[in-house]
């Protein structure tokens, strides 16, 4: 199965025509046609049933589809994480910490990421809750570590990402926002 394939598929039901899919995907309308009879005989089931001039989806093909959507936008994601990557061979995280912080969840927690992400140089910085705060509101930080959360406020974006005793704020500023 080609990746086109699935494209073509996943573009021709959400237009609802074979037609305007092909223009979207700049082939003709009778080349997407046959890909899509190819993706089904290499599946081995009808994806649409067709009458006339307009389709249905058949349970398989509502199947694929739902699938081909996530699977499409994975490709997509890794894609431009990828691409993203690669334009930032100089990667920099600076991260604010409590300076009652410290001792050896902090320090395994820095090597395991450090192991993970060895092309992101970590910039450690100490300060108290207020300060930490101003940091990340000035962008002088990426993100900060606190034990516990500010009011919510337009100056910056809340995130419940997990529960913890430990709160990870992260620079609106910074692409990882």
């Amino acid at each position: 199965m080609l990746l086109k394939q699935m494209k073509y598929f996943v573009t021709v039901v959400d237009c609802h025509s074979f037609t305007e899919a092909a223009e979207l995907c700049f082939i003709s309308q009778s080349a997407i046609s046959q890909q899509i009879r190819l993706l089904e005989e290499e599946l081995g089931v009808e994806l649409l049933k067709r009458e006339k001039r307009k389709f249905t989806l058949t349970p398989a093909g509502d199947y694929f589809y739902r699938h081909a959507i996530s699977i499409l936008d994975e490709i997509e994601r890794v894609q431009s994480e990828t691409k993203q990557i690669g334009e930032y061979d100089d990667a920099k995280l600076k991260i604010g910490i409590l300076k009652n912080f410290g001792g050896h969840q902090l320090r395994e927690g820095i090597a395991k990421f450090s192991e993970t992400y060895p092309e992101v140089t970590l910039d450690i910085v100490n300060g108290t809750h207020e300060e930490l705060y101003d940091l990340l509101r000035f962008g002088e930080a990426d993100m900060v570590l606190n034990d516990h959360r500010r009011a919510f406020s337009d100056l910056y974006v809340n995130y419940h990402l997990v529960t913890s005793q430990c709160y990870v704020e992260i620079s609106i500023k910074h692409e990882l926002s």
